[in-house]
């Protein structure tokens, strides 16, 4: 690693780790956690978190009192359990109150909260174990939002389900409830989506970005801020996507040769550009470069609720945006207006490197590390940090209740 790397990581508040030290407390009401098995997928939700074993088994941990782990019951969990489900699930994506996955087959499954019809299910009866969302497609790509989902087939239709009362759903319409999947307005044929709080995101097989949904916070990133887009519109970019992140207010998204971009709101410096701006105001209405040091390479970035994360090529862990619950893994409640350096726990400081890092909830983040294990960081008052703590300033190792 060069000096230059090293410097950086000096700016980047590496600083004292006196600060990042854990806050433990019981939880008496489950099994003592052991090591959770070895995961190949991670997504978080609101107040809650799920990933996905090696053997396709799926696990949640934190908030399901309306059914969003998973596993037959109304309750809080501490540490990860098995979601009740024969399925061999292939990704998985966590919404504010439901959860989505896709099986290896390429079949949709949701639970969790269905007011909205999010769960896609044909009807709005909440769940607690997976249930088949109402569709004949195979799909290789799905996003849970706040109350929407949407999902895209393996020939690269769009389908979204649930609430589109901003447009989210993209149909071309405002629609308050949709229990089933339906087509977006238009012929676009798509590779990726991303299911936001209010809009939703997506890039086209031919890397441009588009967005739909509201846009008051300029989160669709069109060049413009005022009301809803109700069907796809082209982002404002001159170049290619390889994904997109639509988060609460802003939107990020990474390019083919790994330069990051965010757009939307920046009241706590979640566009990563070196500034912020006043809440409630729409602040970059196109794609704005996030701050890359000069040496930073994004694989992926995730967008949440007023800050985002994203993976360096070398897969170490950046976070920038608001930190008041040390959603940002850097060791302090502060906020930052550029990406800060992901500190993983004082025994692995030089070791842990993420495979993927998902900051899509609103006060936590988890990442996925190469050797299989999952971290969490933030707040964890819900058990969403899967560890038995109420908060932690750094990247602190999921347990598991159970194992495969």
């Amino acid at each position: 690693m060069n000096c230059m790397h090293r410097n950086s990581r000096n700016l980047l508040r590496r600083g004292s780790l006196v600060a990042c030290m854990v806050l433990l407390i019981a939880a008496c009401d489950e099994e003592v956690p052991i090591g959770a098995p070895p995961m190949v997928a991670v997504t978080i939700g609101d107040t809650h978190s799920c990933s996905i074993s090696e053997s396709g088994a799926a696990y949640c941990w934190g908030n399901g009192t309306v059914g969003q782990l998973g596993n037959g019951k109304l309750e809080r969990r501490q540490y990860a359990a098995r979601v009740s489900s024969d399925q061999s699930f292939a990704s998985i994506d966590a919404g504010s109150l439901h959860t989505c996955a896709l099986t290896v087959q390429g079949a949709a499954y949701c639970w969790g909260s269905n007011a909205s019809g999010q769960l896609g299910t044909g009807n709005q009866r909440n769940a607690t174990e997976p249930q088949a969302v109402d569709s004949p497609e195979r799909f290789v790509s799905i996003s849970a939002g706040e109350a929407h989902s949407c999902a895209v087939t393996v020939d690269g239709r769009a389908f979204c389900w649930g609430r589109g009362t901003n447009g989210e759903l993209g149909v071309g319409s405002p629609v308050n409830v949709e229990t089933s999947p339906t087509p977006i307005a238009g012929s676009l044929r798509f590779s990726q989506i991303s299911a936001g709080w209010r809009h939703t995101c997506a890039v086209a097989t031919n890397g441009l970005a588009y967005c739909w949904g509201a846009n008051e916070m300029a989160q669709l990133g069109i060049g413009s801020a005022g009301t809803p887009e109700l069907q796809p519109s082209r982002v404002d970019a001159n170049f290619a996507f390889r994904e997109v992140s639509a988060g609460f207010n802003h939107t990020c998204g990474v390019t083919p040769d790994f330069a990051g971009y965010c757009w939307g709101e920046n009241r706590a410096g979640e566009t990563g550009n070196g500034w912020s701006f006043r809440p409630g105001q729409a602040a970059e209405l196109r794609p704005a470069r996030v701050f890359d040091y000069g040496v930073i390479r994004f694989t992926s970035i995730s967008a949440g609720t007023s800050y985002s994360c994203g993976r360096w090529t070398n897969g170490e862990v950046y976070c920038w945006g608001r930190g008041d619950y040390g959603q940002l893994g850097i060791g302090t409640l502060d906020n930052h207006i550029q990406p800060q350096w992901v500190i993983p726990e004082p025994p692995l400081i030089n070791t842990v490197l993420f495979a993927d890092v998902e900051a899509s909830g609103s006060t936590h983040t988890c990442g996925l590390g190469h050797n299989g294990f999952v971290f969490c960081w933030g707040r964890g008052d819900d058990g969403q940090l899967g560890s038995g703590v109420p908060m932690s300033m750094i990247p602190t190792r999921v347990a598991t209740t159970g194992s495969d």
